[in-house]
């Protein structure tokens, strides 16, 4: 069983969970069978990890050697590790919540989680109404269930083609959909910067 994956964040790179490093700007993230966010077409067999019961005893327990000599970048002045926490099948990006944490230290994470579900009843109230989309009525490109961040991050994509004519490096393999594509290079900042935030609001998932 392969427990980490390695997958591409704004921030980086990165491996599902999440532990990360600033070597090389690479991000780890436990697996979840494998990822869960990512749609590819060789896999489909996609769902997050559980455990048996909740509590820290039986939560995910890890043991991270940093080694601080072989930093490469950070984004922030400090050594340690960063944990951005999301939910299975979102991609993780900068406005997750985060906590960070400091070297020789034993550190517990709790997390409360919430979430809004709807019945299939819902399904015959017009979307308009009803202000929310189930993952049988629409499906994205990159992503295996549908998602507001989801769509959001696809609508970003497709207007930063259209209007730059390339692709954020953090997307790029996960573009595939769109064949083949140049990733987005210094050269491409100043295009990229004055078409930021053209993007509109897209409709929240039924049960997300």
């Amino acid at each position: 069983m392969r427990l980490f994956e390695v997958e591409k964040i704004v921030l980086g790179r990165l491996k599902e969970f999440c532990k990360t490093t600033s070597l090389h700007g690479w991000k780890y993230v436990v697996s979840s069978k494998p990822p869960a966010f990512i749609r590819r077409e060789i896999i489909t067999d996609r769902y997050p990890w559980k455990t048996a019961m909740n509590g820290f005893q039986s939560g995910l327990e890890l043991v991270i050697n940093n080694n601080p000599a072989d930093y490469f970048a950070s984004e922030i002045p400090s050594v340690g590790v960063k944990v951005l926490i999301h939910h299975p099948y979102k991609f993780p990006d900068l406005s997750l919540p985060s906590h960070i944490f400091e070297m020789n230290t034993n550190n517990l994470l709790g997390i409360n989680p919430e979430m809004i579900t709807a019945t299939e009843r819902l399904k015959s109230m017009p979307v308009r109404n009803r202000k929310c989309l189930f993952p049988s009525e629409k499906k994205l490109n990159m992503f295996q269930r549908y998602t507001r961040r989801g769509c959001l991050m696809e609508c970003r994509l497709a207007m930063t083609l259209k209007v730059c004519k390339c692709v954020p490096f953090d997307l790029h393999s996960q573009s595939y959909s769109y064949g083949s594509l140049k990733v987005c290079g210094l050269e491409d900042l100043s295009c990229l910067n004055h078409n930021r935030g053209d993007s509109t609001t897209p409709i929240p998932a039924a049960n997300e």
